[in-house]
């Protein structure tokens, strides 16, 4: 054998070897396991609630071992006050369908200022996935009241779709005024008559039929607040819709006080007058009382409903409580909508109206 041919037997088996060695030293890459369970915690999380394409930040490193990698993600959540941060931790560590990956640890942690879970999945030694779960502390709570449902139902399922606890102001005898209540009954909120009462202006405005005037005898407005009561399934409260000026007359207000407590109901002053008598007569009646701080969207504007937000938190930081009524307006919607989940972020807690303590200074 020549010399050339040897050398050529050589050169080829180093290349085989070479080859050889390098198929063997190949890195295994897990990145499609990381990509999996990202997509079933995706998928559980949804199922409580928390949207997983908006995560508040999101990490990704590829991370190595002896002939093993994979592309590791950590993902954190900001998580809503109508969420048990006990009952996802539940959840992550029972109901999560089979993931590819073993549970490292999942631990809940508290600092100054939220309860945190941290999730951990590994495969193959490797750390592949991180989910950070995190509710801050509450600072204030804010009751959201929305007015005037019944005359069309074209803005309901936005309003559900918060799903934020709403208090659901309807009006009595209107078109779409029962389905409403039935749909809101179903989704669990609360509801409370949106009853209608005189305003100073009665002359110039269009006024809801059978409105409870302060000129009628008191058997006229039982007859008809009994009637607006019992048109409505599953009441926890009455507000006045309109009523500036039955608002100030303590007689009528009796009258009305005296049937919202035979049925254990709840008023809000919508205080659309500041002579209201309505704290008086409720301390007098001894009925669970509550009263309006702040009215979000008298202008369709925007900006404004966003500074009445605004001064709505901050009355919640300072006292702990907040109650702000709205409309049931597509902008107002919008703009719940934008601004919902950055109140949460500061601490501020949306609940039902049920849910504060009553007024009982009745100011």
């Amino acid at each position: 054998m020549t010399k050339t041919k040897i050398n050529f037997i050589i050169t080829i088996s180093l290349i085989a070897i070479i080859a050889m060695g390098m198929s063997v030293l190949k890195k295994a890459d897990y990145s499609a396991i990381t990509a999996v369970c990202d997509q079933k915690i995706s998928q559980a999380l949804q199922a409580k609630g928390i949207d997983p394409s908006i995560p508040v930040t999101e990490k990704k490193q590829l991370i190595r071992g002896f002939r093993k990698q994979a592309l590791a993600l950590e993902k954190t959540f900001n998580i809503p006050y109508s969420l048990s941060i006990d009952d996802l931790k539940k959840t992550l560590t029972n109901d999560i369908d089979f993931l590819p990956a073993k549970i490292k640890s999942i631990k809940k942690t508290k600092t100054s200022k939220e309860n945190i879970i941290t999730l951990e999945l590994e495969y193959q030694q490797l750390k592949i996935y991180c989910l950070i779960l995190k509710q801050k502390y509450i600072q204030g709570k804010i009751a959201l009241i929305l007015d005037d449902w019944g005359y069309s139902e074209s803005v309901l399922n936005p309003a559900i779709a918060l799903k934020t606890p709403i208090t659901y102001a309807i009006l009595p005898d209107l078109a779409h005024s029962l389905k409403i209540a039935k749909a809101l009954n179903a989704n669990g909120d609360e509801l409370i008559l949106h009853l209608p009462l005189e305003p100073h202006n009665a002359a110039v405005l269009p006024l809801e039929k059978n409105t409870i005037l302060t000129s009628m005898d008191k058997q006229e407005i039982i007859d008809i607040a009994l009637k607006d009561l019992n048109s409505l399934p599953n009441l926890k409260g009455v507000n006045n819709h309109m009523g500036s000026k039955a608002t100030e007359d303590a007689n009528v207000m009796g009258i009305i006080f005296d049937i919202i407590k035979e049925k254990n109901l709840y008023f809000l002053d919508s205080y659309t007058s500041r002579q209201s008598t309505l704290s008086t007569v409720a301390k007098q009646k001894n009925i669970i009382f509550f009263k309006r701080d702040i009215f979000l969207d008298n202008t369709n504007d925007q900006e404004n409903i966003k500074r009445q937000m605004l001064n709505a938190k901050d009355i919640a930081l300072k006292t702990g409580t907040a109650i702000a009524i709205g409309h049931a307006k597509t902008l107002t919607l919008e703009t719940l909508k934008e601004m919902i989940p950055l109140f949460e972020d500061l601490g501020i807690k949306f609940v039902y109206l049920s849910e504060l303590n009553s007024q009982q200074e009745y100011e």
